[in-house]
This record gives structure tokens, C-alpha cells and sequence, in this order.
């Protein structure tokens, strides 16, 4: 069989997305489940009603993500995060709940959550937020983005404007101001006349240098030592 007449290569196999839950309630637990399952590209790999459960049988299981409730009996879902990424580090954490209230949002947010998200989700929106977080982005309910940017707009109107943090280069100072006032990837990109893509690599060495799990954290860090 000469070149020309061979087959065409397979197209490379996909790994599968390793996605644990841990939700109290039994209903929005299986939907998640099946919504998952039913996602190509997914992989439930475990299933569990208290963060106490989670924190006992899901390291071995070596998810790449979890969908977490914030309420959960006993260790709540914000604690359980934080116990988890000490043996899991690389985790990604949507944290899932039915509060629509900002001080919920801002907390998770600080305390190193990857995404939020709002009950009831539906399987499309999952997939997507799941999909947007292993990508390294940080994707945020719509119904609760309005809050995030009235506190972006809120902050203090006497903050430096040439704040500047010890641990960043003068770059990345520059990118953690327009960063703080409350420009998105595509507008940081054009300030700088740089791709998205390279400010997705220019925020992930920021988040290290700052040890900071999502933008808000970023910024929180950024301002306290600016």
C-alpha cells in the first residue's frame, strides 16, 4: 500500500473530564449525576452527600473537578474545598447553590472556589461551566454577575491609581490595575496590544505569585498590599 492510499489517521482520543459531586440534597444530586453522565466528554467518578464522605473517599478517586454545595451538613462546602485542595491541589471547584446572595458569592470566590453557580442548572449550562473552568476560566452565574460588578464599581475611588504590588513586575502591575478596574481578558489584550491568550498565561503567573485561586481573590490580594 503505497502513501497515498493509506487510511486516514484516528483523531486523538479525548480524556475524560473526572467530575465528583457533593450535594446534600438527594434530587439535585442525581440530576447532576445524569447531567454529567449524559455530557460527553464527562466522567462521574463519585458521588457523596457530607463533605466528611468527600473528604474520606474522594482523594483516591482523583477528580479533575468537583461540583460542591455550599450547604451541606456538617464541615460546610467552603470548608470542604480547603481540606480537599491540601491533598488535591490542581482540584477546579464549581461551587453549586441556591443562594443567590453576594456575601455567598464573594466568600467562595475569596476563599479559592474556581466557578459559581446557581440551582436549578441544566445540563447544557453545566457542561459549559464545567468545559470554561478546566480552561482556566472562572465563570460566574448570570444572575450574579450584576453583583460582582457593582462591587467592582464600588471600590474605593481613592485607590492609587499606579498601586503597585511588591511580589509582580511593572507589567503585571499594569495588568492588575486594569484588572481592578474591572476590564475583562479581551480589553486587558488590547490595552497591551497582546492576545487573550497570553493574558490567560500573564493572570495564571499573577494568581501564583499572589496565591490567588480566581480574579476577585487576585484582586483582593492586590489591593490589600498595594
Amino acid at each position: 500500500m503505497n502513501q497515498s492510499t493509506l487510511p486516514p489517521a484516528a483523531p486523538p482520543q479525548q480524556i475524560p473530564v473526572r467530575v465528583a459531586i457533593v450535594e446534600d440534597n438527594d434530587d439535585a444530586r442525581e440530576l447532576f449525576r445524569r447531567a454529567v453522565v449524559k455530557s460527553p466528554g464527562l466522567n462521574c467518578v463519585g458521588a457523596f452527600v457530607t463533605g466528611e464522605a468527600a473528604l474520606r473517599e474522594l482523594p483516591p478517586l482523583l477528580p479533575d473537578l468537583v461540583l460542591m454545595d455550599i450547604h451541606l451538613p456538617g464541615i460546610s462546602g467552603i470548608e470542604c474545598m480547603q481540606q480537599l485542595r491540601r491533598s488535591l491541589p490542581s482540584l477546579k471547584v464549581v461551587m453549586v447553590t441556591c443562594e443567590r446572595s453576594e456575601g455567598f458569592l464573594f466568600t467562595s470566590l475569596q476563599a479559592g472556589a474556581d466557578s459559581y453557580i446557581t440551582k436549578p442548572c441544566d445540563r447544557k449550562t453545566l457542561a459549559r461551566v464545567i468545559a470554561e473552568t478546566m480552561a482556566g476560566g472562572h465563570p460566574i452565574a448570570s444572575d450574579m454577575t450584576g453583583h460582582l460588578m457593582q462591587a467592582v464599581i464600588e471600590l474605593p475611588k481613592s485607590q492609587p491609581r499606579l498601586a503597585t504590588h511588591p511580589k509582580l513586575s511593572a507589567r503585571e502591575n499594569e495588568v492588575m490595575r486594569w484588572l481592578a478596574e474591572g476590564k475583562q481578558n479581551k480589553e486587558i489584550a488590547a490595552c497591551q496590544g497582546v492576545s487573550e491568550t497570553t493574558v490567560k498565561k500573564q493572570l495564571q503567573h499573577i494568581f501564583a505569585k499572589l496565591s490567588a485561586g480566581n480574579r476577585v481573590q487576585a484582586v483582593r490580594l492586590f489591593q490589600e498590599r498595594a
